[in-house]
């Protein structure tokens, strides 16, 4: 199966992978795939391919085209290169995936088991409030003076 980086598709052929066809296939194009391989894995997996984590984004499974993925980097690296602590994430306008760094909106319910989109890790999240204060003048008491 060769493996091609999502974002080349449209930005260096102007195509995205649903588009290609046995006649017009990513390297007909002239892009070249990151690699090759007998493996076999589902989409939604993870991989790291020469040190580098992506994700598997889109799979053909027809006929039209030969079998081929295509990945995408993720926004953090080192989670799943090395074996570097998960840390919780520090307050942010919305929900973020410890893992790889994946943002969601801000109206998501606090969850134990939220299920990440792009790396399909598992964590939790709760939603903090944070109160601040304006003040207004209004009017102003006056004071008494004694001499």
């Amino acid at each position: 199966m060769k493996i091609f980086d999502y974002d080349d598709c449209w930005q260096r052929t102007g195509k995205w992978p649903w588009d290609y066809t046995k006649e017009t296939s990513p390297e007909y194009k002239g892009l070249a795939p990151i690699l090759e391989t007998d493996k076999e894995f589902e989409d939604g997996y993870i991989l790291i391919i020469n040190g580098i984590s992506y994700r598997n984004v889109f799979m053909t499974k027809d006929n039209r085209v030969p079998q081929c993925t295509y990945v995408e980097k993720l926004k953090q690296q080192s989670v799943f290169t090395s074996d570097s602590d998960v840390r919780s994430t520090d307050l942010m306008p919305g929900v973020t995936c410890p893992y790889c760094g994946a943002e969601y909106g801000d109206c998501y319910p606090d969850s134990d088991n939220f299920i990440c989109d792009e790396c399909g890790s598992v964590f939790s999240h709760k939603r903090a409030v944070i109160y601040k204060y304006q003040s207004y003048p209004i009017k102003k008491h006056e004071p008494i003076v004694l001499d």
